[in-house]
């Protein structure tokens, strides 16, 4: 009993060691930038894209649901 307890608490541990690991990657990996930055590059096209895309969503869940 006393080893499943071991070892849980030792997958714990490296649970928590890997996603530190991934949360400081990101940090020194993915640029931040201000979202107003990017404002610029959005436009009517973008806009229509992304109804789309929420649309679709939409109906595919609805397809999945029935």
């Amino acid at each position: 009993m006393y080893d499943n307890i071991k070892y849980l608490m030792e997958i714990d541990k490296f649970y928590t060691d890997i996603v530190h690991a991934l949360a400081d990657a990101i940090k020194v990996s993915v640029p931040s930038i201000p979202h107003r930055a990017l404002k610029d590059f959005w436009n009517d096209d973008l806009d229509y894209l992304l109804t789309y895309i929420i649309y679709g969503k939409q109906l595919a869940n609805h397809v999945m649901d029935i």
